[in-house]
């Protein structure tokens, strides 16, 4: 990567990898929602793409107000977790644990999404466009409210998997 000391070269590349990031997670959230058993899953999956897809639209905005390309790639990071999602949702022992590593997964995206956006946020500041401040801090709210979303379902998926274990536990015990 070409090392750049302007501060407005940074932040474009932090837009770059939070744009190919969303690509790379809407990708896999179409994936996920074909293979996802919960209805709540599905919807929640088919929610986070709509949204997703305003984000794209933004980002791009952004692009236009700067006059550059989208061209870059998405961060390492972001690339590992998503390749770890299919991974994971692979080797799942059934179909609840299946579901309940997607929600994980896709809650860990949603969080390096939002330090993503809070960090460009930050450097962004008094140094570039306002209107470009105001639309990254419009998706940072939205991604904020997928990661929430996803950590209570991710909480109600894990009372589900206990209250199986204890239940099957019970079971044997007689």
């Amino acid at each position: 990567m070409k090392k750049t000391n302007k501060p407005t070269k940074v932040i474009l590349q932090q837009v770059r990898r939070l744009y190919h990031a969303n690509s790379l997670i809407y990708k896999s959230l179409a994936h996920l929602q074909n293979k996802a058993t919960g209805l709540d899953l599905k919807e929640s999956y088919e929610i986070e793409m709509e949204e997703r897809l305003r984000q794209q639209h933004r980002i791009e905005i952004i692009f236009n107000i700067l006059k550059e390309s989208t061209k870059g790639s998405a961060d390492d990071v972001i690339l590992a977790m998503t390749s770890s999602q299919k991974k994971l949702t692979k080797e799942a022992s059934d179909n609840s644990h299946m579901d309940a590593m997607m929600i994980v997964t896709s809650h860990a995206l949603a969080t390096a999404q939002v330090h993503g956006y809070e960090t460009t946020i930050n450097c962004a500041e008094g140094v570039i466009n306002p209107e470009i401040t105001r639309l990254l801090r419009r998706a940072l709210r939205e991604e904020k409210d997928i990661e929430k979303r996803l950590a209570a379902l991710e909480e109600l998926y894990k009372e589900a998997i206990n209250g199986k274990k204890l239940y099957e536990e019970a079971c044997e015990f007689h």
